[in-house]
């Protein structure tokens, strides 16, 4: 999985684990709020209640006028109170009797006044319905407070067994996570770090373990193939080193060998025989120019300063100059051009265009050792206009193909008996995009190559190169 979903996934349960008990912490208060409310109103009513109890018997056994007056309405203002603090239809008929039954013992003692006895302690007669109709009432009461507290020892129980599940869940969730991260994300990290540091050390086996999420699994990956491919270059660079040692042995070779031809305290030899090799010296001197200039032109090119001078003019001229140069450089190649009959104009630099083709067609003469046919053609194709080169040679795998361009880089079975450092064709590639062109290539192992120059004809803006 992504680290991000997994990240993502893991805080939301936690974000939803952390509303959930905070909402069940809120609800519990607010209930709890409302157990207590209950349980307030049944004791004050309780309490009320034996009040109007408590005012009843006094009234009973007092006769002075002043004194009962001010205990019927404690009683009757007591009795109004307590219908704030009925909640339930039992309550209300309790009370409802109570009321009526304290009223009708009012009203008949208020009637008929009379000195209640002092000597024992039982009550007006008349005075015992009201009495049990206010217990009664009582009871109900206490029985509801009861209730409440019964419900709320329940909610509570609830609100334990919720807040310690929540806990747990929460403690197992940031647990997970952690054990996770721990052996999908810090290990392959820790993993990945340590390859570097191996890496950079110089170790140049050190590689970084494809394991944990997706991403993690892509740093390894990239870095593996970082790897790979500072490896890959650095065998290039020395392989390109060892073929510039290589190419530079044979024009050194043949400037000694000239050197040695005229001793200082000897005849000089023959005429033919120095002309012969002042050809061979000229040829080398000739191979060690065009090394230096792929190696300049390198150089410009990586740095950004490749000078491009355009000018129009006809492109089958540009072809023409190629041909000259190469017609007659190998007997056992067939070189033909192939040219349209009209004018082919063309904006672009023609020595940097002939350059190109230059090393196309020098590297079809070089790739096809047993000789054969190279053709030059040029054609237009729409808005740009089409130099391709064909020979006959040894082909280019599709392996070779993907890094055909790259510099320093040479493979196949060539590269051991065909000198060149492998800058040719990255060359060419770069000049002909600082045209805004493209270079192509079809080709197969064993039977020949065709690489396509295309130019834009008109005027266009040029890249840098």
């Amino acid at each position: 999985m992504r680290l991000r979903s997994i990240l993502i996934s893991a805080i939301s349960l936690l974000a939803i684990l952390t509303l959930a008990f905070s909402a069940s912490l809120v609800t519990m208060g607010s209930y709890l709020r409302h157990v207590a409310d209950d349980f307030e109103r049944s004791t004050e009513s309780v309490r009320l209640i034996q009040e109007i109890e408590i005012d009843l018997l006094a009234y009973d056994r007092t006769i002075d006028p002043a004194t009962r007056a001010s205990l019927d309405a404690s009683i009757l203002g007591g009795l109004n109170t307590a219908q704030r603090f009925v909640d339930t239809p039992e309550e209300q008929s309790e009370l409802d009797r109570a009321n009526q039954n304290i009223r009708a013992y009012l009203t008949r003692t208020s009637a008929n006044p009379q000195d209640p006895p002092r000597a024992t302690a039982s009550i007006t007669p008349e005075l015992t319905p009201a009495l049990v109709a206010l217990r009664e009432l009582s009871s109900e009461n206490a029985k509801q407070a009861r209730d409440v507290l019964t419900e709320a020892t329940r909610w509570d129980q609830r609100a334990d067994f919720l807040a310690t599940s929540l806990g747990l869940a929460v403690l197992v969730g940031v647990t997970a996570i952690l054990v996770w991260l721990r052996f999908s994300a810090f290990q392959p990290i820790f993993a990945i770090e340590s390859a570097m540091r191996r890496f950079a050390r110089g170790e140049s086996e050190a590689r970084a373990p494809e394991r944990g999420s997706v991403e993690l699994q892509t740093i390894a990956r990239s870095f593996n193939a970082l790897t790979e491919e500072l490896l890959r270059r650095q065998k290039d660079q020395l392989a390109f080193l060892a073929g510039v040692a290589h190419d530079l042995r044979n024009p050194v070779s043949v400037l000694k060998m000239a050197g040695a031809l005229i001793p200082s305290d000897q005849p000089l030899p023959s005429e033919d025989r120095v002309r012969q090799m002042l050809a061979r010296v000229d040829r080398q001197v000739s191979r060690l120019d065009r090394m230096l200039g792929d190696f300049l032109d390198a150089a410009r090119i990586q740095s950004g300063v490749l000078e491009i001078r355009v000018e129009e003019g006809d492109a089958r001229a540009i072809a023409h100059n190629v041909f000259d140069l190469f017609h007659a450089v190998s007997p056992a190649h067939r070189l033909s051009l192939s040219l349209p009959t009209e004018p082919l104009r063309l904006r672009c630099d023609p020595m940097r265009v002939e350059q190109v083709l230059n090393n196309l067609v020098s590297n079809a003469i070089k790739y096809s050792p047993d000789g054969g046919q190279v053709i030059l053609h040029l054609t237009p194709a729409g808005e740009e206009v089409v130099f391709s080169v064909s020979d006959e040679g040894i082909g280019i795998s599709a392996e070779e193909r993907l890094r055909l361009f790259v510099p320093f880089r040479r493979g196949g079975v060539a590269k051991e008996w065909i000198s060149g450092v492998g800058l040719g064709l990255c060359v060419a590639k770069r000049i002909t995009e600082a045209h805004g062109g493209r270079l192509e290539v079809e080709s197969a192992l064993g039977r020949g190559s065709t690489f396509r120059v295309c130019l834009p004809r008109g005027p266009q803006k040029l890249q840098r190169a």
